[in-house]
């Protein structure tokens, strides 16, 4: 194989699955978030390896990812994080998904076209600032919903922006809100707060349900390709568009089959690193859309492995090292690995 490709270690996956449940109550349930197609791991062979592994609910960001879901075989309930607009409610119910609401004239629209129960989850917006109701809004919001037909309110939860003494805050509040809700709605089945990283940050907030995404997953993704051909050039000479590096000696460059198009952030030229044969050579030149290069020495041959993200021998790039070059964060990198680039499952 010579263009660049994916492979996903599900051991990995269930190792991070059964390191975070060491941390939660007998009690907790996991919420497995698989949104942007599982960080770019693929979502249904996920979801597979997470429900082996017990988990039993599942997270995503839009109706696209729940059908996805559905259509590969996945009945578990799936909670779509967002409200869509109100034209999509049909597909709400024929995917029979949980769906979170924050506002009152879409769960009433919803109520009137659901044959039967759909439940929700109450978002709070304690301090993000994003989508949510306003700790003040929620009583009048819950007596509201409470009494229509076909509507079950399954949950309350809230998103933290930061883990320090804001985040603190933010569950404060939450806390509030939960007493508030619990004394309208007492058959609330699951309060949630917690990520993956807030759960380690706040253990004591686990509620009924943590939702774990990017924890998960690090570590179980490595980013492949080949080396397409090697070519020494002179002193003096450049390579790629806009001849941003230039040989000060004879050079060994290998062309590699990975571009931007496939996930390598062009703001690696000239910055990021390859390994080949457990050894790191630098990207040399702007990395294109289908392909990028790097110096390399007489080591290097065409058809050999070349791992942009992961482990080779005693080497690692890791996604972080990624982010840290580009002025991101890692769940972008991963996130960002192209749909035309092929997952492959190992155990």
């Amino acid at each position: 194989m010579k263009r660049a490709f994916a492979e996903i270690n599900l051991r990995k996956l269930a190792e991070n699955l059964e390191a975070y449940r060491s941390r939660l109550d007998c009690r907790t349930e996991i919420l497995g978030v698989l949104k942007a197609d599982a960080y770019g791991h693929g979502a249904p062979p996920v979801a597979r390896k997470l429900a082996a592994g017990g988990v039993n609910y599942f997270g995503v960001a839009g109706l696209s990812e729940a059908q996805e879901l559905r259509q590969n075989g996945i009945a578990a309930p799936i909670l779509i994080f967002s409200q869509p607009a109100e034209q999509y409610i049909p597909r709400i119910i024929e995917l029979k998904v949980a769906q979170t609401v924050y506002e009152y004239a879409f769960v009433e629209r919803l109520a009137k076209a659901a044959p039967d129960k759909v439940q929700v989850h109450v978002k709070v917006d304690t301090g993000m600032n994003r989508i949510g109701l306003r700790p003040a809004e929620l009583p009048d919001f819950l007596r509201k919903i409470k009494s229509l037909k076909n509507i079950a309110v399954e949950s309350l939860f809230t998103h933290l922006a930061c883990l320090d003494a804001a985040g603190q805050k933010q569950l404060e509040k939450f806390a509030e809100c939960v007493a508030a809700a619990k004394a309208i709605v007492p058959e609330i089945k699951y309060i949630h707060a917690l990520s993956s990283q807030a759960l380690l940050a706040f253990p004591q907030a686990q509620y009924d349900m943590v939702r774990l995404g990017i924890g998960l997953y690090r570590g179980a993704l490595t980013f492949k390709s080949r080396v397409m051909a090697v070519k020494t050039i002179q002193a003096g000479e450049s390579v790629s568009y806009g001849a941003t590096f230039t040989a000060e000696k004879p050079t060994r460059v290998a062309t590699i089959s990975a571009g931007y198009a496939d996930g390598l952030s062009r703001l690696l030229s000239n910055r990021g690193r390859v390994l080949i044969n457990g050894q790191s050579y630098k990207l040399c030149g702007n990395i294109c859309m289908d392909m990028c290069l790097a110096a390399v020495d007489d080591s290097v041959s065409a058809g050999d492995e070349v791992v942009l993200i992961g482990r080779q021998g005693g080497a690692e790039i890791t996604a972080q090292e990624l982010a840290d070059l580009t002025g991101t964060i890692d769940y972008e990198i991963m996130c960002g690995i192209g749909k035309r680039v092929p997952r492959f499952y190992l155990e």
